[in-house]
């Protein structure tokens, strides 16, 4: 996304972008999963990615890194895990880079049979982590032979809606074109968003944590790569609808009424 905004104005926006996300943060914090305990549902992700699209990859690497390191003292849930902070790092990085590259193919992602295909190879993927793993059974205890497959139906759900609402949203964003010809459609939003949770927040999320409780906290017998995988992984259609929504609406509202502002005072 082209930006007009001066150094002094970016790091103005991106003090307001980090004070949002240590909010978020802390209040994900207070949201008790019971034992889905890596499971953590915030808008802290969205405007990492934002910040990266708006701002660049440094104001996102450091709004990412600050976003994680900032409240992981303020308040506390345990000991801290600094691989956790290299991966919001990493989630500052990516989506700049996909911008970069996904700007190559726009007319491909005008139709995004891909990103559909990439929904339903989700829920295939959580499914067969459900039955053909045991690595969440303890967490869903007694209440798995219904929680299951009415978490599979909620997933199957909430990926159509995605899919009807982003269609209709990106045919509103072609219609607006002349406007946000400059900033990623709603369709390339959600490939963004679906390759960084996938990527960051699910793969390389779940191996700090893996990597951390085996190696530095000595507590191997605890968590295998497997279970905190397939904890963060079955949350992944949520935060993408999460991410694609949020991302998107406030990649037009920093467009129509940041950058005007910012011309006027100049």
């Amino acid at each position: 996304m082209k930006t007009s905004l001066r150094p002094v104005q970016k790091l103005a926006f991106a003090s307001m972008l980090l004070a949002m996300s240590i909010v978020m943060t802390l209040l994900a914090k207070k949201i008790n999963m019971g034992s889905f305990f890596f499971i953590r549902f915030s808008l802290t992700p969205s405007l990492v990615v934002c910040s990266s699209l708006v701002l660049g990859p440094f104001y996102g690497i450091l709004i990412g890194v600050f976003s994680d390191f900032i409240p992981a003292f303020l308040e506390a849930t345990g000991p801290y895990n600094f691989l956790i902070t290299i991966v919001y790092g990493v989630l500052g990085l990516l989506p700049w880079v996909i911008e970069k590259f996904s700007c190559h193919f726009r007319t491909a992602l005008r139709k995004p049979y891909i990103f559909y295909a990439s929904l339903a190879l989700i829920l295939g993927i959580v499914a067969t982590l459900f039955y053909a793993t045991n690595w969440l059974d303890d967490s869903f205890g007694s209440a798995a032979i219904w929680a299951k497959p009415l978490v599979l139906g909620a997933t199957a759900f909430l990926d159509v809606g995605l899919c009807v609402s982003l269609y209709f949203w990106n045919r509103h964003y072609q219609k607006e074109i002349l406007d946000l010809h400059d900033i990623p459609s709603p369709n390339e939003v959600a490939f963004i968003s679906l390759i960084s949770e996938v990527v960051v927040m699910d793969l390389l999320k779940a191996l700090a944590f893996w990597v951390y409780y085996v190696f530095l906290a000595n507590d191997s017998s605890t968590f295998t790569y497997g279970f905190v995988f397939s904890m963060l992984f079955m949350a992944s259609s949520v935060d993408i609808i999460i991410m694609t929504f949020t991302v998107s609406w406030m990649l037009i509202f920093t467009k129509r009424y940041i950058h005007p502002l910012v011309e006027q005072n100049k």
